[in-house]
């Protein structure tokens, strides 16, 4: 597992830092997420599941939605619009409904669980990223998002994955 985490870190880190000019192209997945879309790496996703029952936790966070029993591990399921209007965000986009579960695999070989999983709005969709197809950038808006950028006509987010696992950690899962 520490080499998928390895992939994964550096195939966000190759998203956020791509350079103009450059020819390289990643495979990504688009997740909506409440009012915005998450820009992912694919070696980041596990699996897309289908939504099914997810076992609340008692006095957890609200954006720690429960866990999951997926191949035989409990995954922790995280709520990133609630994660982020927790950490400042806006609140209101995160009432939402769930329509499926991204597990993701983890980025950080500190963590120690394998996997856990993210709530989506709605359909993933893969999609080929090129330095060129990033026609904007700001920074995140607040701790989870490493940045904001615009595929296309979209803005599309590229989550923290690393600061979303410790998020998860502190709850007590991968300890």
């Amino acid at each position: 597992m520490a080499a998928a985490s390895v992939v994964a870190t550096e195939a966000v880190e190759s998203l956020v830092t791509q350079s103009e000019g450059s020819e390289q192209e990643i495979q990504c997945v688009v997740v909506p997420v409440a009012d915005q879309s998450l820009l992912l790496p694919n070696v980041c996703i596990a699996e897309i599941l289908p939504w099914r029952r997810i076992k609340a936790i008692p006095d957890a966070p609200t954006w720690f939605s429960g866990v999951l029993g997926w191949r035989g591990e409990m995954l922790p399921v995280v709520d990133f619009a609630m994660l982020c209007a927790e950490a400042g965000g806006d609140a209101e986009a995160a009432t939402h409904r769930g329509r499926c579960l991204i597990v993701m695999n983890r980025s950080s070989a500190s963590w120690g669980a394998s996997f856990y999983a993210m709530i989506a709005n709605g359909l993933p969709r893969l999609v080929a990223v090129a330095a060129e197809d990033l026609d904007g950038e700001a920074n995140g808006n607040t701790l989870y998002e490493a940045r904001r950028v615009q595929l296309g006509t979209e803005w599309t987010v590229i989550p923290d994955l690393a600061q979303i696992e410790q998020a998860v950690q502190t709850v007590g899962f991968g300890s």
